[in-house]
């Protein structure tokens, strides 16, 4: 008699419940020491809480707004498994575990599981080395034989030194069974779209990665956001959200208007000179509400006077200061 293996149960999201607004949360730090800041684990709970006192539908722990240029693995899998450890009953925590290497992708994404116990990866496509989309595509299908979890794809092309991850390939993943949805913050809104057309419920979700893009990309079809604003108004993002998914649109417009100082401040843009980017803005942004999160490890430093008047007019603006 043939006996059947079944699969190990894990907390894995699946395409169903990828649904909603997630919140990428920053990495707060010790101190302003530039180098290499411990991080602030006594910052964790009041970071969270804050976001979590809204409709928010989960966290991603060390994705690009939590500096993860910057973390070691080991840091990475101690951070995500001190947030699942503390707030993974309550909500759901996605790890975000990319890299431009395949093989620490598999080791780092298999110890979130082992060690931390998420089984839920963001994997941005790899960044630098620029793969070709057979590339990308012989990635994350490697990645999918090594581990026990979902992915959701990231592509993010103003991060990663190229097209992103592309249409065609998103054709040749969307149907397998370990790749449940991508974030997608390339701002393309045809691109988008297209995804959106060539890819169905219950197997593969579309995510705006771009706070500015989330509404109008939902009411193509896409099935929730994953917001670097939600760090500082989560309880506005969130309602942009779920108003959108409830096809209230008048409300969530109403919403998003009055957040959209707030996106510009945390993203700004400047032809005659390079920006503070996110995070550096996003943990201004806290710091101002009370939360400690330090400043981001180098290459990144605070902002400049210039960029911390527009953040903080912002937040004057949403009535949080």
């Amino acid at each position: 008699m043939t006996i059947l293996k079944m699969p190990e149960k894990t907390n894995a999201l699946t395409t169903k419940e990828l649904t909603g607004c997630f919140v990428a949360m920053a990495t707060p730090y010790t101190t302003n020491e530039r180098l290499r800041p411990e991080i602030n684990y006594s910052a964790i709970n009041p970071l969270v809480n804050h976001i979590l006192n809204s409709d928010v539908h989960g966290i991603v722990v060390a994705g690009c707004t939590g500096s993860a240029y910057g973390i070691s693995i080991d840091e990475q899998v101690k951070l995500a498994a001190e947030v699942n450890k503390r707030y993974g009953q309550y909500t759901n925590v996605i790890a975000g575990d990319g890299s431009n290497c395949t093989w620490e992708v598999i080791e780092m994404a298999k110890r979130m599981e082992e060690e931390a116990e998420i089984f839920t990866h963001l994997m941005i496509s790899p960044y630098y080395n620029k793969p070709s989309d057979q590339g990308l595509i012989n990635h994350y299908l490697e990645i999918t034989k090594n581990i026990k979890g979902n992915i959701i794809l990231y592509s993010v092309p103003s991060r990663t030194a190229g097209k992103g991850i592309t249409l065609d390939v998103v054709k040749e993943l969307w149907q397998h069974p370990q790749i449940i949805g991508i974030k997608e913050a390339s701002g393309n809104l045809e691109r988008i779209a297209n995804m959106i057309e060539i890819t169905s419920l219950p197997k593969f979700a579309v995510l705006s990665g771009d706070d500015s893009l989330a509404l109008k990309i939902i009411r193509m079809g896409g099935r929730g956001h994953i917001s670097t604003s939600g760090n500082v108004a989560p309880r506005e993002m969130a309602d942009v959200v779920n108003y959108a998914l409830g096809m209230d649109y008048r409300k969530a417009e109403e919403v998003n208007t009055r957040l959209k100082p707030l996106y510009s401040a945390l993203f700004p843009k400047n032809d005659e000179k390079n920006p503070s980017p996110n995070p550096s803005t996003t943990h201004h942004a806290l710091r101002r509400l009370g939360i400690d999160v330090g400043i981001p490890r180098l290459p990144l430093c605070d902002c400049s006077d210039e960029e911390k008047g527009y953040i903080d007019a912002a937040l004057i603006d949403l009535g949080f200061l």
